[in-house]
């Protein structure tokens, strides 16, 4: 996973799948603006730039100084663990039940049947895919491919054995990465993050 950040006028920071995305982004965001880029240096995933504009003046001193710069950009590689923000949205909507009924998707869920799942996770078994599918559609990742048990299964077992009054937004996220095998897509990340934090929320309400 690739973070961006641009510094111009204001600060920007979004994240991105991986290198070609965030460069991407930062290609669209120079059109839009009228800037020009300048590389600045590249070392250890960390990619930096100088954004340029030129001088709409009249002034010939100027002109021969060539363009100014407006401001920089930087693309580097993070862990899928520093994208705690999940973590806070995760943790903020099971506790806001209207909030998690506009975004279920899945055989017309409600609130209520999300909530059920999670509980019954803390005293049957491992979850079935129906919890991790609903994870999924709260995190709109429209990630449809088949749950990987071999990591719900310790994700389950360290939310219904864990403390959930000691656990914050960063923590909730760590502990996900924790299981995560590497080159995990962020599709992927972002559902085992909901899945997590149900799972908590149920064995610990």
């Amino acid at each position: 996973m690739h973070q961006l950040t641009i510094d111009t006028t204001a600060v920007v920071v979004t994240e991105h799948d991986n290198l070609g995305e965030a460069r991407a982004a930062l290609h669209r965001y120079l059109v839009d603006g009228d800037y020009y880029l300048r590389p600045a240096s590249a070392e250890d995933g960390r990619y930096r730039y100088d954004l340029l504009r030129l001088d709409d003046d009249s002034d010939t001193t100027r002109s021969r100084r060539g363009p100014s710069v407006c401001g920089t950009a930087t693309i580097k590689e993070i862990s899928v663990a520093a994208t705690y923000s999940v973590a806070c949205e995760a943790q903020r909507g099971i506790q806001d039940a209207a909030r998690i009924e506009g975004r279920c998707q899945l055989s017309g869920s409600c609130p209520d049947a999300v909530r059920s799942m999670a509980r019954d996770a803390a005293t049957g078994p491992i979850p079935s895919d129906m919890l991790a599918r609903e994870s999924a559609a709260l995190a709109a990742t429209a990630d449809t491919a088949r749950p990987d048990h071999a990591i719900l299964e310790p994700l389950w077992h360290d939310a219904i054995t864990g403390d959930a009054a000691s656990v914050y937004p960063a923590q909730l996220a760590a502990a996900v990465q924790h299981h995560l095998p590497a080159g995990v897509s962020e599709r992927s990340a972002k559902t085992m993050v909901w899945f997590y934090a149900l799972c908590l929320w149920g064995a610990h309400r």
